[in-house]
């Protein structure tokens, strides 16, 4: 699994949106509109294909996932 870092300031706001929303999750966009942006959502409002692979976690508990064709 891959490294994924967040400063102190947005680990404490993914901590305090989680705490207020429930379980989050980070997914890599893949570019169209909202360029290759990531996007913090709950973890119900996502379905995850097959092609999205988890590469770290945010902070603990808060996976981040990109499209295979996106990996380094």
């Amino acid at each position: 699994m891959q490294k994924v870092m967040a400063t102190k300031e947005a680990a404490e706001m993914i901590r305090r949106l989680q705490a207020s929303h429930g379980d989050l999750i980070f997914v890599h966009s893949e570019g169209c509109c909202d360029g290759t942006s990531p996007i913090c959502m709950k973890k119900e409002d996502f379905y995850l294909r097959s092609q999205d692979e988890q590469v770290g976690e945010v902070v603990k508990g808060v996976p981040y996932y990109m499209h295979r064709a996106n990996l380094p």
